[in-house]
């Protein structure tokens, strides 16, 4: 049975249509943040792949990644670190641009509450 879900999984993410709708939201993940940056001037660079993006903190606010991920987290975002200053943001594939919106509100709440 395992074989079958992976089988499913597969034809699905290497889906065209699925691909476009990943790389549209890897876009619009950038653009949040390049909103937020716009706003608090908070990171140095924003930098990934797909979906798959980390935002480095500007050096005045380096070592407050680990308070970043507390406030996200009293938002009910959950983002990680990796390492000393980048926040790893990592949206499920299927989630929807309505629900990154929502997301990214949070996290620009979080994050005002830090700049």
């Amino acid at each position: 049975m395992s074989c079958s879900v992976a089988r499913v999984v597969l034809r699905r993410v290497t889906d065209p249509e699925f691909q476009k709708g990943v790389t549209k939201k890897g876009q619009y993940v950038r653009k949040c943040l390049d909103q937020i940056n716009d706003e608090l001037n908070l990171f140095s660079e924003i930098r990934g792949r797909g979906m798959m993006i980390g935002a480095v903190l500007k050096e005045d606010y380096s070592n407050f990644a680990s308070n970043v991920i507390d406030k996200c987290l009293e938002e009910r975002v959950l983002i990680l670190q990796a390492g000393p200053n980048v926040l790893r943001f990592l949206p499920a594939l299927t989630i929807s641009t309505e629900e990154l919106s929502e997301a990214f509100d949070r996290v620009r709440s979080a994050l005002q509450q830090i700049g």
